[in-house]
């Protein structure tokens, strides 16, 4: 893995990790998209954090970044879990990531 894929994907768990000790209500409130920018290997690259509220009261939270490589190419990282009904928190499954990866 390249440098810069790995700070990519280390800032996209790193963030993850911080949402998932937020207070469920506090998760709760988050808007369905926030966007956030931070600095890998000395270029800018853009973060979002995706909220999408599911069937069976689960709230679905994804991190997400795209490195853009050439003419629209790119690798993209995303990491998310699930807050469910009563408040346990789990993993995104594989097949909640795939439409953000």
């Amino acid at each position: 893995m390249k440098p810069i894929d790995q700070a990519i994907y280390e800032k996209v768990t790193r963030r993850k990790n911080q949402l998932m000790v937020l207070a469920p209500d506090q998760l709760r409130l988050l808007p369905e998209y926030s966007p956030e920018e931070f600095t890998a290997c000395g270029k800018k690259q853009g973060l979002g954090i995706w909220h999408h509220k599911a069937p069976l009261h689960e709230d679905i939270f994804v991190v997400q970044c795209k490195r853009y490589i050439l003419f629209g190419y790119g690798h993209m990282f995303a990491e998310g879990f699930v807050l469910d009904s009563s408040n346990n928190i789990r993993e995104a499954e594989e097949d909640l990531l795939w439409d953000y990866r």
